[in-house]
């Protein structure tokens, strides 16, 4: 589980790191313990994270997220799934569970 800011830019740049050398097409978050987000937290992914992820091979990215509507709109906020695409050529979809996220994903 992430505790820090330092944590979680190190763990989604290792990620990054990850996807760069195996190149997978598909990615599946479970960002259930990610919903005490910070405004710095948030900026660093959209700023750092966000940018180079679209720059990679991944070409679906599900999410699976808390039902909570507080969750859902701190992390909705990083970018809207109509901007997401548009800027980073991949589609981005929030679940609840990992089976609905893992249908989405292999669904041509």
């Amino acid at each position: 589980m992430v505790t820090s800011p330092e944590e979680l830019q190190e763990s989604l740049t290792h990620l990054l790191q990850v996807i760069d050398e195996r190149e997978p097409w598909y990615l599946l978050a479970d960002t259930r313990k990610l919903n005490t987000l910070g405004a710095d937290d948030q900026s660093w992914i959209r700023n750092s994270f966000l940018p180079s992820l679209s720059q990679s091979s991944v070409v679906k990215f599900a999410r699976i997220m808390e039902p909570d509507v507080f969750t859902q709109a701190v992390l909705e906020s990083l970018l809207g799934y109509m901007q997401w695409e548009q800027h980073f050529g991949c589609s981005l979809r929030s679940f609840t569970d990992r089976e609905s996220a893992l249908d989405w994903i292999y669904t041509a």
